[in-house]
């Protein structure tokens, strides 16, 4: 519906800039008869201008773009969560990021964290209490491979960059292998991991995101049962 939308304005504002157009044209060759086809030719040509403009943006946001995301709660030995600065939206955010139209989600979780953070897999591993069942790639399965399960599934509903409306972003858990595990986040600076405390403060003072502090909330209940008494 919003693509219809958005198409619908498209046209009718070519019918008026035509319709405008045609009205200073009769002007021009009523009273100024050789500015008409200077003022043709530079409507022509703006009108050429605005379409490349549109057509380029759009195909850069369906080759490049898609309309799916990955984010990772990356958890320490404490299970405190890590949170870098998204340039962006501007506040501190679990890493992650676009899922490319080229990419299936548990590759673009890996491209995300290594181009982010300079995370390879050999860094962390998938939460087992979170995402269970990881050696049942083991026995007889043929041509088959199987990954893990998201442990959130949410679609972010606010109006996203280029032509994107909304997402589905794939949550998944991970716990790393070594608290000292050396990071390199470029543009995420700065990086830091926080406690519950910490998150719910943030929150309130809108550094991050509700959504961020109800996940790490599920986590903590089961991290919870498993430490013990």
């Amino acid at each position: 519906m919003n693509r219809l939308g958005s198409f619908v304005r498209f046209v009718l504002s070519i019918v008026v800039v035509g319709i405008l157009v045609n009205l200073a044209a009769d002007f021009l060759d009523t009273h100024f008869p050789p500015a008409r086809n200077i003022l043709v030719y530079l409507a022509a040509l703006v009108m050429a201008c605005w379409a490349l403009t549109l057509l380029t943006k759009f195909a850069l946001s369906y080759f490049i773009s898609g309309r799916y995301a990955v984010e990772a709660l990356v958890l320490n030995s404490r299970d405190e969560l890590l949170l870098y600065h998204h340039p962006h939206h501007k506040c501190m955010l679990p890493p992650g990021g676009r899922v490319k139209r080229t990419e299936f989600p548990n590759f673009a979780l890996q491209n995300r964290l290594e181009e982010r953070l300079g995370l390879t897999p050999n860094h962390y591993l998938f939460d087992p209490r979170f995402h269970g069942g990881l050696d049942a790639n083991s026995g007889n399965l043929g041509e088959i491979e199987r990954f893990a399960a998201p442990f959130l599934v949410q679609r972010e509903i606010h109006r996203q960059r280029s032509f994107v409306k909304a997402h589905y972003d794939f949550i998944y858990v991970l716990k790393l292998r070594d608290d000292n595990v050396p990071l390199s986040p470029s543009r995420y600076r700065p990086v830091h991991f926080v406690d519950m405390a910490a998150l719910q403060e943030m929150v309130a003072q809108k550094r991050t995101f509700p959504d961020v502090l109800d996940a790490y909330r599920r986590i903590s209940r089961v991290a919870a049962q498993e430490r013990p008494v």
